[in-house]
């Protein structure tokens, strides 16, 4: 079986990372590590793109990819093997069509457990997550 852990490289991420390691270890299910990244939007929604360079793309790509690289090598010290995942577009949709794509069992990540309104107006990418996935999620909570 496969399990998808999300990860945006916070403390929160660690502490779900840590979480769904541990509980691969117990099952022996593979592991995909997956981070999302999304074109930067300024004001109104209207994405930088539109007006920047690649430079701006190349900068969330590589800071994407370093997330990747670093939740690999956690894995590793943690005595998991770990497939890594870079995506591209909405991060609650790409890891519910990742896991999907992968027929995993389980998707792990954090949540903030925040409030409506902050909710509102930072968006979460759990609330997502649990709307679309078409398999069982595990959300590690933040500190209180």
């Amino acid at each position: 079986m496969t399990m998808v852990i999300a990860t945006d490289g916070s403390e929160l991420a660690r502490k779900a990372m840590d979480a769904g390691f541990e509980l691969a270890r117990a099952t022996g299910d593979a592991v995909l590590l997956v981070t999302a990244w999304e074109m930067p939007v300024g004001d109104f929604g209207i994405p930088y793109a539109s007006v920047a360079t690649t430079e701006i793309l190349d900068v969330e790509r590589n800071g994407a990819e370093r997330i990747v690289s670093e939740a690999a090598e956690a894995a590793r010290a943690a005595g998991v093997e770990a497939e890594t995942v870079l995506r591209e577009g909405n991060p609650a949709h790409e890891i519910c069509d990742l896991a999907r794509e992968r027929e995993a069992r389980m998707i792990v990540l954090g949540s903030h457990g925040w409030g409506a309104l902050r909710q509102a107006l930072h968006g979460s990418v759990a609330a997502g997550v649990i709307r679309h996935a078409t398999c069982p999620v595990l959300l590690v909570p933040g500190e209180e």
